[in-house]
């Protein structure tokens, strides 16, 4: 191994999901409950590693995964952290430059006879400087961006660093192969900061000048093992086929966000193709980057589960990016407002409180008790917000619970949604609605949400009515979703604000896609939510 390439600790992120166990784990499929599943193949894979002398891993998008869809999205979150740290701001978009620049050089590499793959970052940014008219000082200071951004997206996939790990103590050689534009040493950068730290050697296309979908690499690479049983594992089928030319045992597995895509596993309780074509149709815009970063971590996440349910499925992936905005919003709209503590009333305070503070974190305000405003010490007048689900059970309606309202004056009022029959005629402080019916701008995401939720958001979020039909459900759902707002919030932790506080209508989007869209096993569980409600059907009273 390379002098300071020595086994480690695997370096996974906090709030990250654990990686599953090395034996593969066996579910069943009863209830709502998924088979376990770690990807095609992974499973197999250890006895084929076991019997290997040399194990060459993708790097980038295989032994590496980044927290966003698409590799493009790096680009525009590499456009906010140079508009938010460099002192300068960019009004021109830099992502169709910066890929315009690399497929340039690809295309010329490949006519040339070199190959798609050796180009390295320096030569992309010196003609992205040169098609967006830069300066040098300039063009410097976004490499530095986009390697800020890189090393922010990516990380270890959970499955394939356990792999890694079990091959490193079977004293197996690993070999990190790759086709990238980053340098070899940000990647062992990256690499070590995961815990891959026994690497025999690293070969990138940005520094050896040559592809992996390419013969020469191969050739040079059974030159250095000699007489060595070679295996190949990565998500590249151009790749593994050329490996296989070269007498090299190739396997290939799917990365998080395909299995997403093509909704593998616990993946198929939610809708990935759906969401993929929002991303393809929204281009560079920065909510596709907020769309690009919610689903990738839904991604890791269902991906990395032993066993998991359709109750935590949609919990994570669908609540999960709702609570996120929701209580973004809500913080927000105290400041505004100069509040300085929440009351959140209602059978969902619980769950709405521990997200916000799962989210907020030693920023939060505090939560407790309405009081009628309190004199501090310096004789102000203390500024409560208070927080409710929206859903009125007098009425069967979205409409912020109206008639309750005059009782928290001079409280703020916030909820999560209010349709057209809210009113402050009697005198009750305002209603806000982190999605509101009243607004034309507003109305359609309204109707998506509350209008289709059928007994979801009403239990789930604003726990509207008693429900033993689904008290074994909403304290999955629920937990499924706090722990996306941790997931997510680890992942945005340090980057700029534009990235982190995300857009209310992408943030909503997988929950009206359940709602409006579900898969079979979604609608199973929705129908139960639906024979809840007592609203709904008759209780034998007429």
């Amino acid at each position: 191994a390379r002098p300071g390439w020595e086994p480690g600790p695997t370096g996974r992120r906090p709030g990250a999901p654990e990686a599953a166990r090395w034996a593969p784990a066996v579910g069943g499929n009863d209830g709502g409950r998924v088979d376990a599943w770690r990807g095609p193949g992974v499973s197999d894979l250890f006895e084929v590693v076991k019997e290997a002398d040399v194990v060459s891993f993708e790097l980038v998008d295989a032994l590496l995964v980044r927290a966003v869809c698409r590799p493009v999205d790096v680009y525009r979150l590499a456009h906010e952290c140079f508009n938010a740290r460099s002192g300068r701001y960019l009004t021109d978009e830099l992502a169709p430059h910066r890929v315009a620049a690399e497929s340039a050089l690809r295309d010329e590499a490949e006519r040339a006879g070199r190959g798609a793959a050796p180009v390295t970052l320096g030569a992309v940014y010196e003609r992205v400087g040169t098609s967006m008219m830069l300066d040098p000082a300039t063009t410097a200071l976004l490499v530095e961006s986009e390697l800020e951004a890189e090393r922010s997206m990516l990380h270890a996939n959970p499955d394939l660093l356990e792999l890694y790990l079990f091959a490193v103590e079977q004293g197996t050689q690993v070999v990190g192969v790759g086709d990238s534009c980053l340098p070899g040493w940000f990647l062992a950068e990256v690499l070590a900061e995961e815990g891959v730290t026994a690497l025999a050697d690293l070969i990138v296309s940005s520094e050896t000048g040559a592809s992996m979908a390419g013969d020469g690499a191969w050739d040079d690479l059974g030159r250095r093992f000699p007489d060595r049983q070679l295996v190949h594992i990565g998500t590249d089928p151009r790749v593994a086929e050329v490996a296989r030319r070269h007498g090299v045992g190739a396997h290939l597995v799917t990365a998080p966000v395909d299995a997403y895509r093509r909704q593998l596993g616990p993946a198929a309780a939610l809708d990935g193709p759906r969401v993929f074509r929002h991303l393809e149709i929204d281009g560079f815009r920065l909510k596709n980057l907020h769309r690009s970063m919610l689903n990738a971590v839904v991604a890791d996440r269902l991906a990395a589960a032993d066993l998991i349910s359709t109750p935590y499925v949609l919990g994570y992936g669908a609540l999960g990016p709702f609570m996120t905005a929701f209580v973004q919003w809500l913080h927000r709209q105290a400041g505004r407002r100069a509040c300085d503590s929440f009351c959140i009333v209602g059978s969902a305070g619980q769950f709405v409180a521990d997200a916000y503070r799962t989210w907020w974190v030693e920023g939060a305000l505090p939560i407790g008790p309405i009081a009628g405003g309190t004199d501090e010490g310096d004789g102000s007048q203390a500024i409560t917000a208070g927080v409710a689900g929206g859903w009125n059970g007098a009425t069967g309606r979205w409409d912020g619970g109206a008639p309750g309202a005059q009782e928290l004056s001079p409280a703020v009022w916030l909820c999560a949604a209010a349709d057209p029959a809210s009113s402050t005629d009697e005198g009750a402080p305002g209603v806000e609605a982190f999605v509101d019916g009243r607004i034309d701008a507003q109305r359609s995401l309204f109707d998506d949400l509350f209008g289709a939720s059928a007994g979801f958001l009403e239990v789930v979020v604003a726990g509207a009515w008693p429900a033993p039909a689904c008290a074994d459900l909403v304290g999955e759902i629920r937990r499924g979703a706090l722990d996306f707002v941790a997931d997510i919030h680890t992942v945005t932790d340090g980057l700029p604000s534009t990235v982190a506080i995300v857009d209310r209508r992408t943030a909503c989007e997988n929950l009206v896609m359940v709602l409006n869209f579900p898969s079979p096993p979604a609608r199973h569980l929705l129908e139960r939510f639906a024979l809840a409600d007592p609203s709904r059907h008759d209780d034998g009273d007429g």
